[in-house]
């Protein structure tokens, strides 16, 4: 169902903006590409901020089960390139596989508050246009409505069952922390921006988050 909607996202915008801009001979400049080359560039850079830590493969190789993913053999390809142990050669596939099982899902939002909450604190103005926009325009609620489910879907007291098989307390506590001071950023500035608290915006994976929460005490 998920899979048929997107393929209708798809195809509809594509034909509606072929039919909507077919006289045109240059392309028509988004509205919010300023705003949005901005956001991408300094979530990746955040981003990277994490994946480049000097503790980052220790954590990952510990509290994600990337080993066993690796030595299932349930994909079309291996799951490394060359078969160096390194991130480069990692695939994508198994990448994001392990950071879902283990509900972090950073691979899906990780960066995105840091950015949000620049762009709230010295451009006002343009942070105030993307919450209009959001609103109304297909493009950016579609890109934050996929931001908002990897959000969703996202448990802290699952992560911390994981991260607690990190056994190097120091490398354990540097990316944790970095990963849960990211994931409040972006828990407030979602909210700021799509108005509603994330209960009232995605009221199953909320309900379903704290169930997990209470059956693991």
């Amino acid at each position: 169902m998920n899979a048929a909607y997107n393929l209708e996202l798809l195809v509809s915008g594509t034909l509606t903006n072929t039919m909507l801009h077919a006289g045109l001979t240059e392309p028509k400049t988004h509205e919010g590409a300023e705003i949005l080359n901005l956001l991408s560039r300094r979530s990746v850079d955040y981003y990277q901020e994490l994946t480049h830590h000097l503790d980052f493969m220790e954590f990952f190789s510990q509290a994600t089960p990337i080993d066993a993913i690796e030595s299932s053999k349930i994909g079309s390809r291996p799951s490394r390139r060359t078969g160096q142990r390194t991130l480069h050669d990692l695939r994508a596939i198994p990448w994001v596989f392990s950071w879902s099982q283990t509900r972090f899902n950073i691979t899906g939002w990780y960066g995105t508050g840091s950015a949000l909450e620049e762009l709230y604190n010295n451009n006002p103005d343009d942070f105030a246009q993307l919450k209009r926009m959001v609103k109304y325009d297909e493009v950016i609620r579609y890109i934050f409505t996929n931001i908002d489910t990897s959000l969703a879907a996202t448990d802290e007291t699952v992560m911390e069952m994981y991260a607690s098989l990190v056994g190097n307390e120091a490398c354990r506590l540097a990316i944790f922390n970095m990963i849960v001071s990211e994931l409040n950023k972006l828990r407030k500035m979602m909210e700021v921006l799509l108005v509603r608290p994330m209960e009232e915006r995605r009221k199953n994976h909320f309900l379903f988050n704290q169930i997990t929460c209470s059956a693991s005490r």
